[in-house]
């Protein structure tokens, strides 16, 4: 489990590491879509130090302007570094551990006030590949749960919570998930609930097509990035 620790146990409210982590706005393609992996590995001022551990976990510390601000302990499966803006606050985060499909993830979300990183809740969505959409506030996963499916799934950060809005489940051969209840190619639900997916059935079909026009150009963005 992650601990987060403020050094010596006192607010850095006297520092004002704002200016350091204030973020650029993101270059995004025609549809309004930029992906994680454009995101910058450094900035100025800015050193994330990972160490891994024995157990495979990762002892991460942060130092801005050379002073240590943050230690903690990472258990994502990479220990790869991404600034974003995740909460769209105009602020960078650090995501750590993006690479591939089945690496697990996490987020530290940049306090303002306390000017420190703490952790982001989220459910199961912090796996796989990304792209983010700065006008609608809002990122999409990709994720591969076995050789015959992947899932999508559109969500936003409330404060430091993830929120599922919808998502979309692509099973190549649907009698392979006879569990899923679902009985063509692509379907789509409200939320993250797959284990009540035929309740929840907003739409299925075995067409790309026909799905609601948001799931063909995100499904489009997907295919640039997961060969």
């Amino acid at each position: 489990m992650l601990a987060i620790v403020c050094m010596n146990g006192v607010s850095l409210d006297a520092q004002n590491y704002n200016s350091v982590l204030k973020a650029l706005k993101p270059k995004t393609d025609a549809k309004g879509y930029y992906s994680l992996l454009d995101c910058p590995q450094s900035l100025p001022d800015v050193e994330v130090i990972t160490e891994q551990n024995d157990n495979g976990s990762y002892a991460v510390k942060v130092l801005i302007k050379g002073r240590q601000v943050d230690t903690f302990t990472c258990e994502s499966t990479t220990d790869d570094v991404r600034f974003v803006d995740a909460n769209f606050d105009g602020y960078y985060d650090i995501f750590i551990g993006p690479a591939t499909t089945r690496n697990y993830s996490h987020l530290y979300l940049w306090d303002t006030k306390k000017q420190w990183f703490y952790q982001a809740v989220s459910t199961d969505n912090l796996n796989g590949h990304f792209i983010l959409n700065p006008a609608k506030k809002q990122w999409v996963s990709a994720g591969s749960s076995s050789y015959c499916s992947m899932y999508y799934t559109i969500f936003r950060w409330d404060d430091d919570k993830e929120v599922d809005i919808e998502s979309l489940i692509d099973i190549s051969d649907p009698t392979a998930h006879e569990e899923y209840g679902v009985q063509r190619r692509y379907t789509v639900i409200r939320g993250g609930d797959f284990e009540n997916v035929t309740k929840n059935r907003k739409q299925h079909t075995n067409r790309k097509s026909a799905l609601p026009k948001q799931w063909c150009i995100i499904l489009n963005e997907f295919d640039k990035y997961i060969k």
